[in-house]
């Protein structure tokens, strides 16, 4: 995510029972997200029922965007009809 890496090691308690890890508050944002997952035991990694929770970033509207973009493109003319 934005090119941070964050690295959480994990022990695997004894037994062969399925353990379930929650990481939160890890405060991420961005459009993509790498996860590799490391075994050192020559053992199976089964992931399953994963979530990502929190909010989403707000898209803007058309009618917003547009409006945005005529006031820059205004602000510009009458720049260059000042320096002009």
């Amino acid at each position: 995510m934005g090119g941070v890496t964050q690295n959480f090691n994990i022990v695997d308690p004894v037994g062969s029972a399925p353990i379930e890890v929650t990481f939160s508050d890890l405060g991420l944002s961005g459009t993509s997200l790498d996860l590799t997952l490391f075994e050192g035991n020559d053992t199976w990694i089964f992931l399953s029922e994963v979530a990502f929770e929190g909010t989403p970033a707000p898209v803007p509207e058309p009618a917003t965007l547009f409006g945005t973009i005529a006031i820059l493109g205004l602000g510009s003319f009458l720049k260059r009809k000042k320096n002009g």
